[in-house]
């Protein structure tokens, strides 16, 4: 599924930082951070059985020619963008829904962890789906992806060989991986 690079250029998007000076214990620091002022993300580990979980491989153009992915597909969780005013919970829901195509009769929130804690407060919360049942995919015109089930034994030979490097997929799949043994 080799694709063909049609352009490239450099962009510049500013984002919202926040310079501070607080006092700690007395002492002075003055950092600056990109503050997410709200949406952040949900990832959703979506299981087939306790055995089988879907993976999706996606198509990622920052991947493309990397050291993870020639070809820019790479395996993950589904998940995405909370929405304003949408709860975590919904976002899962509904990312769970539009990007492999099925609903969870049990949404189960696992943990909130910080991305990078030392330059920005935006964060990913993680979900279980259980009790899957086929709904129809809703993809965004830029996604490209297709759902993959793995056995648990795959998906531990797939993260000890660095094929699954997004960290929040990694780390979900650890945390599922910890809990069926």
């Amino acid at each position: 599924m080799a694709g063909k690079r049609l352009s490239e250029k450099i962009v510049y998007k500013r984002y919202p930082y926040v310079s501070v000076v607080d006092i700690v214990n007395g002492k002075r620091i003055e950092k600056s951070f990109r503050k997410s002022e709200g949406p952040y993300t949900v990832s959703v580990l979506p299981l087939l059985n306790d055995s089988t979980v879907i993976l999706v491989r996606q198509y990622r153009p920052a991947m493309r020619g990397s050291s993870f992915s020639k070809s820019g597909f790479i395996y993950e969780l589904p998940g995405g963008h909370v929405e304003k005013g949408e709860s975590p919970q919904k976002a899962a829901c509904r990312e769970l829904e539009e990007e492999i195509g099925y609903t969870a009769k049990r949404m189960k929130f696992l943990y909130t962890r910080v991305f990078t804690p030392w330059s920005s407060d935006a964060g990913d919360s993680m979900f279980v789906a259980k009790n899957l049942v086929k709904s129809r995919k809703r993809l965004d015109k830029d996604e490209l992806m297709e759902n993959v089930p793995f056995k648990a034994k795959e998906i531990e030979r797939m993260l000890k060989s660095g094929e699954i490097s997004d960290l929040s997929s990694r780390e979900g799949l650890l945390y599922w991986l910890s809990m069926i043994k």
